[in-house]
């Protein structure tokens, strides 16, 4: 059996285009890439961060470093159903992403420190240094909180022959509004309709068919962060920081 990737480094790099561009872009890449494993799908993100929010406060002010937490999941997700506890930390231009399978309530356990004995039963060495370090950054910010919840389809191609070539395009960014059970969920889209988010994932660089299809179409690369996008949009004018002391880190 095959067994799944839980660490990665690589540049991402981010392009706002509009459906017509996404569409043309996929027509191109089929010549060099292929739909991977997950294909076509619907990506949600539980984000987690200090009740004052400074992870987030702190990445959008672009520091050299910095990190997030998530737990990631593809379609719907009950408490027995497997998911992914990631860190995923910049260090200037670089990448690094790190993560472990877990049941989904097992996940929301631990990143509520109710778990920290058993999630590391039956573990590889590999899985149970991810969860010192996720257990280790979650302390050090002196406890995490579920701070948003992010969903979008996507579409993610992986290169023929650079394996470590990889698009995604995301459309129907929302946050989601978890209301009480006599409230409807409400989406917040977080990304105009009609615009794709195209993220390229690459050690190597851009090949050149992708570099001139950029070129022809006049397209720019940008910065956009899904979790900034909706903190900035939904959170920060509901937020009031008053009463908080931001501690200081680093």
């Amino acid at each position: 059996m095959k067994m799944m990737k839980d660490v990665f480094k690589r540049r991402e790099i981010k392009y706002v285009l509009t459906s017509k561009q996404a569409a043309l872009l996929r027509q191109i890449a089929s010549k060099y890439m292929v739909e991977d494993k997950f294909g076509r799908s619907n990506v949600k993100s539980i984000y987690f961060d200090t009740p004052n929010y400074v992870l987030i406060r702190r990445s959008l002010e672009k520091p050299l470093y910095k990190e997030k937490f998530r737990i990631r999941f593809y379609g719907e997700a009950v408490a027995g159903d497997d998911v992914f506890l990631e860190i995923k930390k910049k260090l200037k231009h670089v990448v690094y992403k790190r993560r472990v399978k877990l049941e989904y309530q097992e996940a929301l356990d631990f990143m509520a420190g109710k778990n920290d004995q058993e999630v590391f039963i039956d573990k590889s060495p590999k899985e149970q240094q991810i969860l010192k370090e996720l257990q280790y950054a979650r302390d050090f910010y002196g406890g995490l909180i579920r701070s948003a919840h992010i969903e979008y389809d996507r579409i993610a191609l992986t290169g023929i022959e650079d394996k470590n070539l990889r698009l995604t395009f995301d459309c129907n960014i929302c946050m989601v509004s978890e209301g009480s059970k006599n409230e409807e969920t409400q989406l917040h889209r977080i990304l105009p309709e009609g615009k794709v988010l195209l993220e390229v994932k690459t050690l190597n660089g851009l090949p050149l068919w992708l570099r001139e299809f950029m070129g022809k179409e006049k397209i720019i690369k940008g910065s956009f962060s899904k979790y900034g996008e909706a903190y900035k949009k939904c959170i920060k004018g509901s937020f009031d920081y008053e009463g908080f002391e931001e501690r200081r880190v680093g």
